[in-house]
């Protein structure tokens, strides 16, 4: 696979890169998965010769092709897909599909991470074409049990709504696909932003070969897509520039960073403002091993100066407020140049010990991984 394109940015010592898709990752005509591929092979003889609307992404949008004799046709002829790939596509049931008008061979969309070494994939929704879920290192990254990639992530984002009005500022920490970002961004409309971090650079890959994450890089929503460390890239936003923020990051068992730790949710509380409102993905607080997560990070939420943190079953997470108070650098360091200690500082000082406890916590549930 290509390497990817980026344009690097410098900003308070702190280094990142903005991505740009490269062109060998967005060439693809159509992706195709055993939904749509199923609902296209009966076009063969009910439709022969003719030119049809249909969709080729995925069922975002619809496109005209032509019928023939050997396979889908491009309105100049040109092969995009045969009829014994489609029903390779269909009976296989599995994965999502990259066709080109050059009539090479679909490519069933996968890579391995070369940054993190997990491989990933694209993975359809169970019951009909739509948008897509990824599978990284074996884990989706959205909840498909009777929900959809779709409605996991309006949950999500039902979370935090109050906070995403027109002109709001919001920071997704975990990009993924995209789903958050460009459903944030479509609430906080072309006055608002969104920054979203991505770290795995195969997540970034899935992004550009999935139709529905197209409006993370075209331009129509007011986004900036960042690839690094979110735990290193937060630290050159500004204390209290974010209305809201999602944080959603993957398994337990894939994180490369320290996106669970008391220091990461600290600076998350230093960059929203007094009155915003995070949204913590954990998931199923009835499975064993998330259900002993919740405790850990509620814990640290609170330490690191979040307000009003509970349990927000909807979406497999948790929501908090910052308090009635703006937090600066100085805050987050806990005390003040010349011997001077700040208010939240003496606050976490009386906390010792319940602080402590929360770390005791963070080390032994390091080992245990996030099932989704």
């Amino acid at each position: 696979m290509p390497s990817c394109l980026f344009a690097l940015l410098v900003s308070f010592g702190v280094s990142f890169e903005q991505f740009r898709p490269p062109p060998d990752w967005i060439n693809w005509s159509g992706v195709l998965d055993h939904h749509l591929a199923s609902s296209l092979l009966p076009l063969k003889e009910a439709a022969a010769g003719r030119t049809v609307l249909t969709s080729l992404d995925l069922g975002r949008t619809k496109q005209s092709v032509r019928i023939g004799d050997e396979g889908l046709l491009t309105s100049t002829d040109s092969l995009l897909v045969t009829w014994d790939e489609l029903k390779e596509i269909a009976d296989k049931r599995s994965g999502c599909h990259a066709i080109y008008e050059d009539g090479s061979k679909p490519f069933r969309v996968s890579t391995i991470s070369k940054n993190t070494g997990i491989p990933a994939s694209l993975c359809p929704p169970l019951q009909s074409s739509g948008p897509p879920t990824m599978v990284l290192g074996g884990f989706t990254m959205h909840r498909l049990v009777d929900t959809n990639p779709k409605d996991d992530t309006a949950a999500k984002i039902n979370a935090i709504t109050s906070a995403l009005f027109p002109g709001a500022k919001v920071l997704d920490t975990c990009c993924g696909l995209g789903y958050t970002a460009c459903l944030a961004a479509e609430r906080v409309g072309s006055a608002g932003s969104v920054t979203t971090v991505e770290y795995d650079q195969a997540s970034l890959e899935m992004c550009c070969y999935n139709p529905h994450s197209k409006a993370l890089f075209d331009g129509s929503l007011p986004i900036r897509v960042l690839q690094g460390d979110a735990c290193e890239i937060i630290k050159s936003f500004e204390d209290n520039s974010f209305n809201a923020i999602c944080h959603d990051p993957p398994a337990r068992a894939l994180t490369r960073t320290d996106v669970f730790s008391l220091s990461f949710y600290k600076q998350l509380r230093r960059v929203l403002k007094p009155q915003g409102t995070l949204f913590h993905y954990i998931g199923d607080v009835k499975s064993k091993e998330s259900g002993r997560l919740y405790k850990g990070v509620i814990d640290r939420l609170h330490d690191a100066g979040f307000a009003n943190v509970k349990r927000y079953d909807a979406a497999f997470g948790l929501v908090a407020s910052g308090s009635t108070r703006r937090m600066t650098s100085v805050d987050e360091e806990g005390g003040r140049e010349g011997g001077g200690k700040s208010k939240e500082g003496l606050f976490r000082r009386r906390r010792s010990g319940r602080e402590r406890m929360a770390a005791t916590d963070g080390e032994e549930e390091e080992e245990e991984p996030l099932f989704l």
